[in-house]
């Protein structure tokens, strides 16, 4: 290269060094203008020609910027301009509002730009224009482009300048298409542009119903009394297609005026739509909403007219204005409507007085007492119900009074509506009431009295409860001590424990003992309570100790769990059953130990070993911060002492919620003999399904392991389910020891499989219900027993009872290829008998329970066979569990793994 050459080089490369220097510094300083108009950076003082120009700067650089290529980096720039606009309209800046406002209308009528970025100019326009804009955004109202017509439409609608309404209203006068003069009539309707109310009445009559439309609800935007006048004259033509669209127009003028405290105004309006709405017009619209609307503004905007008004409307055949009616006098802030109503409320249709005796009662309005007497001496049931509602909310003592005779003497739906109401009402009226009868009358009113004293939770009378719990009177004193349970605070417990010790009768002591029961496991301090208790058995006898006893399982605590272990080792047979049967509830797990000793004895009867086993399963279920190894041993020593399938069942069903190699283990074993084998697969399936949670391998290898076992088809579907993630919880059982359910698969449309299917449940069914023939004769002892032993004895076969429903049902619907519901658990293993056997089931243990000499038992059979008669088949498709041959038990739910969801 000669030295020309190179020479020439290096003077082009300083050359575009410069320019490029000189470039980025003026970029730098561009983008610093920007900052300083956008109030991101410090700026200097600059008089109006000065702002006109920094503002044309700042304009030119971001043009380009804003219709880069790149969308992000357009957003960005256009963000830029609307912050120049959003700094430029700030309060006290009105000459930098102005510079800026007048350079954004040159550089839409000068630049050369797309629609788009147009855009955007009128878009800060409508934000910051005033009258400076008004002209350029005119002439973009003939613009062919609809989308920048449309924005510069909507910035006319905002620009607070009077001609910008003109603007759009030469524009109305010239506009062709229904969708702009849409448009425009919505601004120039927001605007509440009063001149332009001639030419927006005179689109109420375009041809397009739209535009029509539209004109109604520009003029109710408006709002003037033009505005009102024209709707008016629509509503004189039924036929219009717009005509409830302008009456709901005028409706909206009259409630913005009402708003607004132009009552007068407003009222007038009402009037004239209601009159208008009730001209009834063969084949016209239906007006009843406009009627209601107009109802309730003619009573809220002068409540003494619609006093005298709301008569006639609540006469109305429609059953819909006389709602209105009264609807109309609750929303009133005057008394008068109300009271109007209240007068002639007897010569009113039944469920019109319904309606306004529940408005009485809102309003509290004793003046209505008398009339409300009155409807309660009616005929009809649902007017008598409503007027027992309101006196209870009007809550005097003439009112407290009746409801109380009636709770006490009525009948049905009215005795316990009063009594309902009495447990509602609140004030000094009532309380004087309930003590008073609480202590004097015939033993009906003293009971309903202190019943209601205990569900109003009146701790005020705690005192007066335990002064007549000490009355010699079964019922009274039982009643008394129930109502402590609510009504007492554990402040009571040293009186109430002394005043059990002193109580004769066995039905009011079983009451205290209850209620001491719920109070002490409600006290804070339970160790005093229990210790308090201790030392009262100590010094009581007979079944005043053996009660005694039974309460401190409320308390817990390893003092009271000292001393009932000590009463276990009793030669006295009661107490010790009684101690027995108190270590059954411990809520404490420390309690676990002396419950195994106990199962584990052979001399423990069948009835003891039963409650013992319960006692354990119940605490390995309800102490879930007690390590779950820890439950789990228990679970599985409980297992290997248990005596009957029934209690094998029961184990197995915990162990399902006991994560571990051990149970799952042993749940295999059983599933490989012939002895419960379905239960502990289906167990080990669900506990499958719990290992998946932490352990998603484990739990699927034990799934496969079910699988593998291949003991029927339903419990391989489940187990596949677990594998492959589909399965489903179902709901625990009131009883809470019980193996939840899940959902049971849908079955195949397979005869053959359904065939199948009944036939295992027939096998299961007829094992359960030998099961049960043969329970009682397991324990030699059974006739020995007293009588709520042997009661309890019976009752502990209820889950299989429950069982059997549940397979009954299942069957039926197999057998009539239908389905059955599924996943939701029975009875808990410690309910009663309730009414969910079939009666064939109670008729067999009826027969059991005779058998034993159990006449109270036999009679509440008796009952419950007649109610099963009248209820058969009220648990189908709520259950669809079943128990396989033998299981039971105190199962906390029938199981619904077995149940076929349909065919």
């Amino acid at each position: 290269m000669n030295k020309k050459s190179s020479i020439i080089i290096t003077l082009v490369m300083v050359t575009l060094a410069i320019f490029a220097f000189s470039t980025t510094a003026s970029s730098q300083e561009e983008q610093d203008l920007l900052n300083q108009l956008t109030g991101k950076a410090e700026a200097p003082a600059r008089n109006a020609q000065q702002l006109t120009e920094a503002y044309q700067k700042a304009i030119d650089y971001l043009i380009p910027n804003m219709i880069a290529e790149n969308p992000r980096a357009q957003y960005n720039w256009q963000l830029a301009l609307q912050n120049l606009g959003s700094h430029a309209s700030r309060p006290g800046a009105e000459i930098e509002r102005l510079a800026l406002a007048k350079i954004m209308i040159k550089t839409l009528e000068e630049k050369e730009m797309p629609n788009t970025l147009k855009n955007w100019f009128v878009l800060q326009l409508e934000r910051i224009g005033k009258a400076e804009s008004v002209p350029a955004l005119a002439k973009l109202l003939k613009t062919e482009d609809k989308n920048l017509r449309d924005y510069a439409r909507t910035s006319l609608e905002k620009n607070p300048d009077a001609s910008a309404a003109d603007a759009l209203l030469k524009e109305l006068g010239t506009a062709g298409e229904s969708s702009w003069k849409i448009g425009l009539l919505n601004s120039l309707g927001q605007r509440k542009a009063e001149s332009a109310v001639p030419a927006i009445t005179k689109a109420l009559d375009d041809s397009d119903a739209k535009v029509a439309a539209a004109a109604v609800t520009a003029l109710s935007g408006v709002g003037n009394q033009a505005s009102v006048q024209a709707l008016a004259e629509v509503l004189n033509k039924p036929s219009s297609p717009i005509y409830i669209k302008a009456a709901q127009g005028l409706v909206d003028i009259a409630q913005a005026k009402a708003i607004n405290k132009q009552t007068a105004d407003a009222g007038k309006i009402f009037d004239t739509i209601y009159e208008a709405a009730s001209k009834t017009v063969s084949g016209g619209p239906d007006t009843t909403s406009i009627r209601i609307a107009a109802i309730n503004g003619m009573i809220n905007c002068n409540p003494e007219k619609g006093a005298t008004l709301i008569v006639n409307f609540i006469k109305d055949e429609n059953p819909r204005i006389r709602s209105a009616a009264v609807m109309g006098a609750r929303m009133s802030p005057s008394d008068a409507p109300a009271q109007a109503l209240s007068k002639i409320l007897l010569q009113l249709q039944p469920d019109t007085q319904v309606q306004v005796l529940g408005l009485i009662g809102e309003r509290k309005d004793l003046s209505s007492i008398n009339v409300v007497k009155e409807s309660l001496a009616g005929s009809n049931t649902q007017v008598r119900l409503a007027s027992i509602d309101a006196m209870s909310k009007l809550g005097d003592a003439s009112s407290a009074q009746i409801l109380f005779d009636l709770a006490v003497n009525g009948t049905g739906n009215e005795k316990a509506a009063a009594h309902q109401g009495l447990v509602n009402m609140s004030g000094t009226n009532i309380a004087i009431l309930l003590n008073a009868n609480s202590m004097s009358g015939t033993v009906p009113m003293r009971v309903e009295a202190i019943n209601l004293l205990g569900e109003k939770k009146m701790t005020d009378s705690s005192e007066n409860l335990l002064n007549i719990a000490a009355e010699d009177n079964e019922q009274i004193s039982s009643a008394a001590f129930s109502a402590l349970a609510e009504a007492a605070a554990p402040s009571i417990i040293p009186e109430l424990v002394g005043l059990i010790s002193k109580t004769t009768n066995d039905s009011a002591r079983n009451s205290g003992i209850t209620t001491l029961k719920s109070i002490v496991s409600k006290a804070q301090d339970k160790e005093t309570a229990a210790l308090l208790i201790i030392e009262q058995i100590k010094k009581s006898e007979g079944q005043i100790k053996t009660s005694l006893l039974s309460s401190l399982s409320a308390a817990g605590g390893s003092k009271a769990l000292a001393s009932v272990i000590e009463a276990a080792k009793s030669t006295d047979e009661s107490y010790k059953d009684s101690a027995i049967r108190t270590l059954c509830n411990w809520p404490d797990y420390e309690a676990a130990k002396t419950l195994i000793d106990i199962a584990s004895k052979s001399e423990t009867s069948v009835a003891h070993h039963v409650l013992a086993v319960r006692g354990i399963l119940r605490l390995i279920d309800g102490n879930v911060s007690v390590p779950v190894e820890d439950r789990a041993s228990l679970c599985l020593s409980t297992y290997e002492i248990a005596r009957r399938n029934e209690e094998k069942g029961q184990i197995i069903s915990a162990m399902a919620n006991l994560p571990g190699s051990k149970v799952a283990d042993k749940l295999m074993e059983i599933a490989g003999g012939d002895t419960l084998k379905s239960e502990a697969a289906l167990a080990a399936v669900q506990l499958a399904g719990n290992i998946s949670r932490t352990d998603g391998q484990a739990g699927q290898a034990l799934a496969q392991k079910v699988i593998d076992l291949n003991i029927s088809e339903q419990i391989n579907l489940e187990a596949q389910n677990v594998i492959s993630g589909r399965t489903t919880r179902g709901s625990r059982a009131g009883g809470g020891m019980g193996q939840r359910g899940f959902r049971g698969p849908v079955a195949r449309p397979d005869k053959a499989a359904r065939l199948a299917s009944i036939k295992e449940l027939e096998t299961q069914l007829a094992a359960l219900k030998a099961a049960i023939d043969k329970a009682p004769d397991k324990d030699p002892n059974l006739a020995a027993l007293d009588e709520t032993a042997r009661m309890q004895a019976i009752q502990a076969m209820q889950p299989e009872t429950d069982a059997i429903t549940a397979i009954q049902t299942t069957l039926a619907s197999l057998r009539a290829g239908g389905s059955s519901g599924g996943g939701r658990g029975g009875r808990g293993g410690t309910g009663g008998m309730g009414n969910t056997a079939s009666p064939d089931v109670l008729s067999e243990l009826r027969v059991l329970a005779n058998g034993e000499k159990a006449p109270k038992t036999v009679a509440r059979l008796d009952t419950l066979i007649k109610e099963a008669q009248t209820q058969t088949g009220r648990r189908a498709g709520g259950m669809g569990g079943m128990n396989a041959p033998g299981a039971g038990g105190a199962r906390g739910d029938a199981r619904g793994t077995a149940a076929r969801r349909g065919q």
